[in-house]
């Protein structure tokens, strides 16, 4: 799991050429690999054959919803991408 976030104040500073004073940063999304809920939910579009696939996630190249069954072994690492710190806790 890939974890990132992003300071959407800082994307439309950029967007309009202005300058950005970064110790100003302030996430206000968090997105797994690469995707924000409740699109983590979903499974990768080319995995879809449905008429109603989101052909704007195509771009994605990682799944975040994790399929696992019960008593499977797994190895599960994540890393933080990000800038900001991610206290990060696991149901089930």
């Amino acid at each position: 799991m890939l974890l990132s976030d992003i300071d959407s104040k800082w994307h439309d500073t950029v967007e309009a050429q202005k300058t950005y004073y970064a110790p100003d940063f302030k996430p206000d999304f968090w997105l797994v690999n690469g995707r924000a809920y409740p699109d983590t939910l979903k499974p990768h579009p080319l995995t879809i054959t449905s008429p109603n696939a989101n052909t704007n996630l195509t771009q994605l190249n990682y799944e975040s919803y994790v399929h696992i069954k019960t008593n499977d072994k797994v190895l599960f690492r994540m890393i933080n991408m990000g800038y900001a710190a991610v206290p990060w806790h696991i149901h089930g």
